[in-house]
Parts: structure tokens; sequence; C-alpha cells
């Protein structure tokens, strides 16, 4: 780790990987990215195509359909074949930065921030075995957009609600997941750093009661992928409350994310909570402002190794 004045005394963490890949070919990495975007935007050509096709393509897209919400699920092939094409190498840099030895079980790892498309705990599985085979929860919005959710389903997305959460935290599955959700996607800046926490502890109550270790993450740089706009903030986050996107963005190759980005993820050190079968509103709100002195310790201690805001907005 680089000496930097400005930086906090922070000791040697367990591993750095870097993945850049600068002197490659970038023409399978796009590839790759184009692949990893088809989870977001082909629910809009399937309209498209519904609207315009023909009879026999509107039957092949109801049985495509009925495939995804009968049948779909988590594919190693898939996932494995996303990984070949390395669409981390299509950004300037990646490196992922471990505090501490990851745990194989009851373990909670709580990304931030959201960004448009959430890249850094998507792409972090790639470089280390325990976060590849983390059960990913996310929104259940995704999982239900058409031919959309098929990929987001072989990617292995898992409804990121109570009932999943509690099944999964009773066998001691380890999770990846992003707290802010839509709202934080939402208040995304790439101006300034931002996360959507202050509301959200269901995730500390479960920790709780299941006796799990919470590990604060960060992807400095995710709000830098895209550029956005940030007008009519509060009535894109009425259309949350429906499970609706409400971002706009833009880059200067219209949905490809930007390339001129260094991206550094870090896993911090795990907050080891104590299991409490039913916690209190005071314990949840004890350890939920632990959390967020953690994350906010965490952010300061690497901000300035990747030009990141001077401040952590937390909303």
């Amino acid at each position: 780790m680089e000496n930097n004045s400005k930086m906090s005394i922070v000791k040697t963490p367990y591993k750095i990987i870097d993945a850049s890949n600068s002197n490659a070919s970038k023409i399978i990495p796009i590839i790759g990215m184009c692949m990893g975007l088809l989870v977001y935007f082909s629910s809009f050509m399937t309209v498209f195509v519904l609207i315009t096709g023909s009879i026999f393509v509107r039957t092949i897209l109801l049985i495509l359909l009925i495939y995804q919400f009968l049948f779909a699920k988590r594919s190693e092939k898939y996932r494995q074949f996303l990984k070949f094409f390395r669409p981390w190498e299509i950004f300037k840099s990646y490196k992922l930065l471990i505090e501490e030895e990851l745990k194989p079980d009851h373990s909670l790892f709580s990304f931030h921030p959201h960004g448009i498309m959430g890249f850094g705990p998507s792409m972090c599985g790639a470089f280390n075995d325990i976060l590849y085979n983390c059960v990913f929860c996310g929104s259940r919005a995704l999982l239900n957009l058409p031919i959309s959710g098929i990929f987001a389903r072989w990617m292995g997305v898992c409804g990121v609600n109570n009932k999943n959460f509690k099944a999964l935290m009773k066998v001691g599955k380890n999770i990846i997941f992003v707290p802010g959700g839509f709202e934080e996607a939402t208040l995304t800046d790439y101006r300034k750093d931002r996360v959507f926490i202050n509301s959200r502890k269901g995730f500390i109550k479960y920790a709780l009661e299941y006796g799990y270790k919470l590990y604060p993450c960060y992807t400095f740089n995710e709000n830098k992928i895209y550029f956005t706009v940030n007008i009519l903030e509060n009535f894109r986050l009425f259309l949350n409350k429906f499970k609706l996107p409400g971002t706009i963005f833009y880059s200067k190759y219209l949905v490809f994310p930007e390339t001129n980005v260094n991206l550094l993820t870090v896993i911090g050190k795990p907050l080891v909570l104590p299991k409490i079968h039913k916690p209190s509103v005071e314990d949840i709100d004890k350890y939920h402002q632990i959390y967020l002195d953690e994350l906010l310790a965490l952010y300061n201690r690497y901000k300035y190794l990747c030009g990141a805001s001077e401040q952590l907005e937390i909303l």
C-alpha cells in the first residue's frame, strides 16, 4: 500500500488482488460486459419484441417467461462463462482489498454504494472463493423483469426479503447484498459519495438473531461509472416505493460504462455480533450505529487512494 500523508494509518491488509490488465485486448472484456448488461436491459428489448414481433416470436417469449418463473435457477456454467470474459478489465483498473481473512459461513457482506449497476458486489466474487459461493440477495423486481430475470437467476440472484434472509441464515449461508437498494441507486451522484442506510436496519436485526459476522464493504468510484442527472430527486425516490427504478444516467458510450475509472472494492474487518434471539429496538439501534461508524471508518481509511469525496454523505 502506498504511503500517503493524508491517509489514516492502516495495518497491512490480509490480501490485495489487482485484477487490472491494461496490456490485454479489450475485445473479450467488452463482450463480457455486454453480456452482463443483458441482465438489466433485455427486458426493454422483450417489450419491444412483444409489441412488434410475430405470433411465433411472441410464443417463444411466452415459453421463455414460463421457464423464467418456474425453472430458471443458479447456473455454475453460466457464471463461469461470464467469469471467462473478464468484464472488469474494461475499466482502467480494478482492485479487491480484503482487510481480514474471510470466514466460510455465517457471514453477511453488506456492500455500498449501489451505484447504477452494482458492479462492485457483482465482480468481487471472481477473485475469492468465499465471495464467489455467497448467495447474492438482490431486488425481486430484477428477478421478475421479463427475460432479464432469467439471466439474474442464472447468476444466482435471490430475492432480498425477510423469508429468504431467514431461510439462508438458518443454515449459515454466506450472503452478499446491497442494503441501500433502489434508493441508493436513485441517489447516485458522480460528483460525490453517498449511501442510503440510516433507515435500513432489518439486516442488523437478522444478523443479531442468527449470530452473523457483518462485513462492511465499499467500492470506491462505483458512483463514477456513469454520469447522473440529479433532478427531481424526491419524485424519483417516490417511484422507488413501487419498486420502480429512479435513476437517470448516461455515459459517452450511452449505456455502456465509462472505462476510464479506477475501482477499488474493500471488504472491511467483520463486526462479530452477539446472538440475540429477540433483539430489542435498542439492540438494533445500538449495533446499527456501530455498523455506521465502522462503514465511515472504512471509507476514511481508503478515500485518498481513489480520489473519493472528502466526506461520505450518509442518508
